[in-house]
């Protein structure tokens, strides 16, 4: 019951521990003393990850999914004294995204992407599409799946992850009942009947 509370509470991004057990206490009394302890199984298990702080805090928190920031920090540093060179600030936008997408698709074997690596590549190539149809705003989600090579049920996933991570947005569709059964099957459907048609990366706060 635990697992499945502190599930719950993350659902919408990580957490620290102290705002993790204040909701494990609300869910169920005497959970949030059993959770420092569970913690540490969880972590050693790969059930949640630790994630940096948030901006401004110094607090580390935790979510369900690998924190990608934290992992690539880095590869962003070095990449950061690369583009400072001469020859690095010539380097355009959508030809390092492109060479990054490319060394994703090969790095990893077929059948082999990890969680956290199809969601850097999701991310990839959607800055790479923005780019190439010159748009900061909504992106067709139709258009943007020939981009990358999930079938639907996976695409559909990893596209639901980063709205609840708050790395992507998402709208959706006000009348889709108004649509063909092939299109409504283009676009991604939620738990909640939901058909979001653009997606776009969240700006930064």
């Amino acid at each position: 019951m635990l697992a499945q509370s502190v599930t719950q509470a993350l659902a919408n991004g990580p957490l620290s521990e102290t705002e993790l057990k204040l909701s494990s206490e609300s869910s169920h009394r005497g959970f949030g003393d059993l959770l420092k302890e569970w913690l540490k199984g969880a972590l050693a298990r790969g059930d949640v990850f630790v994630h940096l702080p948030a901006k401004g805090s110094k607090v580390k928190r935790f979510g369900v999914t690998p924190d990608v920031g934290g992992l690539l920090k880095t590869v962003f540093a070095a990449l950061r004294k690369v583009l400072a060179t001469p020859t690095g600030k010539r380097v355009r936008k959508a030809q390092l995204l492109e060479a990054m997408s490319a060394e994703l698709d090969t790095a990893l074997p077929s059948g082999s992407e990890s969680k956290a690596t199809e969601r850097e590549r999701f991310l990839v190539k959607l800055c790479a599409f923005a780019l190439e149809t010159k748009t900061e705003g909504l992106l067709s989600i139709r258009e943007f799946r020939a981009h990358l090579p999930f079938d639907k049920q996976h695409f559909d996933r990893v596209a639901l992850e980063l709205m609840r991570d708050e790395l992507v947005t998402m709208h959706h569709h006000d009348f889709p009942e108004s649509l063909s059964d092939p299109e409504r099957a283009e676009l991604v459907l939620d738990t909640r009947g939901n058909h979001f048609v653009g997606i776009a990366l969240r700006r930064a706060p």
